[in-house]
């Protein structure tokens, strides 16, 4: 089952001028508030600041490191990652084309030498994950994260921010080929759906939203209940039953 297939099962006029873009970010958001039922991937990014902002892509899970490029390579940095170029410096503007090898990009001399991670000053690190460098930087440029909006104190310059995403090649989301899911997922967009039409006041849409906002919430406690289930330590959950506090705590089950 993929994001098309549910699409695809949801009466099309219900969607009115919404485009086929805007449906398949919300097959994303609503997958990523699900444990872990797809497939996520690292990337990595140089992103330009423009007074002082930058805008993520909007399918991203959770970011693992933002790193602020503050001096440009030397001529030892780029022979060393094979970034030599024959387009112009104009062209290139800084940036180093082969960050598809991002593993090899954060071990070289040139990440090492140009880049420093920004300090982290937000008050929500949900988006942090927990190894997080930025959390523990001494850099005295600093940034926050809204959503997919990064603001920085930086006014201009560039960024290489690594993160995790969905793998979605081609525009295609794989998902597990549950009814379950699916489900949650056509609710998701329509609880998205009717959320925009009464922001319009739109006839009839407050309704329509709070049945679609219900079924999405029984449907999402459900989904979570089935990975809690299929992640339960039976053995373990016996001996709390029996009073083996202790056995469960220090993993002695003999």
């Amino acid at each position: 089952m993929t994001n098309k297939d549910i699409i695809a099962s949801i009466p099309r006029p219900l969607f009115g001028e919404v485009d086929d873009l805007t449906l398949n970010l919300w097959v994303k958001r609503a997958v990523m508030l699900l444990p872990n039922v797809v497939k996520y991937i690292n990337k990595i990014e140089y992103f330009e600041v423009i007074d002082g902002e930058v805008i993520l892509p909007e399918d991203i899970k959770q970011v693992k490191s933002v790193y602020w490029q503050h001096s440009e390579p030397n001529k030892e940095c780029t022979t060393l990652i094979g970034c030599e170029t024959t387009e112009p410096y104009e062209v290139r503007t800084q940036v180093c084309k082969p960050m598809v090898y991002y593993g090899i990009f954060l071990d070289s001399v040139f990440h090492k030498t140009c880049f420093t991670p920004l300090k982290y000053v937000g008050k929500d690190k949900s988006l942090l994950c927990n190894g997080c460098p930025n959390l523990h930087s001494q850099c005295r440029e600093t940034f926050v994260l809204r959503h997919n909006v990064l603001n920085t104190t930086l006014d201009s310059g560039w960024i290489c921010v690594e993160y995790e995403t969905l793998d979605c090649e081609n525009g295609i989301i794989e998902l597990p080929d549950y009814p379950i899911i699916s489900e949650y997922v056509k609710a998701y967009i329509l609880k998205t759906l009717w959320e925009e039409r009464s922001l319009l006041n739109e006839s009839g849409a407050t309704q329509m939203l709070d049945r679609y906002r219900q079924e999405f919430d029984i449907l999402s406690r459900k989904i979570r209940g089935q990975a809690f289930l299929r992640n339960t330590d039976y053995k373990n959950l016996e001996l709390i039953n029996k009073g083996s506090y202790g056995a469960f705590k220090y993993g002695h089950t003999n």
